[in-house]
């Protein structure tokens, strides 16, 4: 759905009153995942226009505010609060990401990881406040950080850690995630 979205917004030609072979410009900005995203599109119509961006800023909220680590009513936040002591359902968009997620893991080698989490969190990134942890800190961080801890169930649709004090982080693929 989200790739169709964008397809509309550069494909888009609707008849309107433009002159034939005219075609109009629409851009819109919008805050969201701590970022601005920013949509031109191109077509006939800018009513049209405006409407299939709006629905494109309407997905990238939802995308927000089911995978935000900072919204602690997200789908994400639940998961990171719940995962290691029971298995949680996951909606199905969201499994086939972290399945993805995890593949891409495992094909950096760990390089890329979506258990960072707590790292992000001694480092500061959360909130703004970047600090270097102390050493002892950096150490007891590290233990908690690895996509192996992560089990999916494709049957159940479910997640699941291995070990207490594993965090999700999606800040390396949500954005590019709604963008898709």
């Amino acid at each position: 759905m989200p790739r169709i979205l964008l397809l509309a917004l550069t494909f888009c030609l609707w008849p309107s009153r433009l002159a034939p072979g005219e075609v109009a410009r629409y851009e819109a900005s919008h805050d969201a995942m701590g970022t601005v995203f920013t949509v031109v599109a191109y077509g006939a119509d800018t009513r049209h226009l405006a409407a299939v961006v709006n629905e494109a800023f309407e997905e990238i909220d939802r995308i927000d505010a089911q995978m935000s680590n900072y919204k602690p009513e997200s789908e994400l936040s639940a998961i990171n609060r719940n995962a290691a002591s029971r298995s949680v359902l996951v909606e199905p968009r969201f499994f086939r990401l972290l399945q993805d997620s995890l593949r891409y893991s495992e094909e950096t080698g760990g390089a890329f990881d979506i258990t960072v989490g707590p790292l992000m969190r001694a480092w500061g990134f959360f909130r703004g406040q970047g600090r270097l942890p102390e050493k002892s800190e950096e150490a007891n961080v590290l233990v908690k950080i690895g996509f192996r801890h992560v089990i999916l169930d494709p049957a159940t649709r479910t997640v699941r850690f291995d070990k207490v004090g594993i965090e999700l982080d999606l800040g390396g693929i949500a954005k590019g995630y709604a963008l898709d």
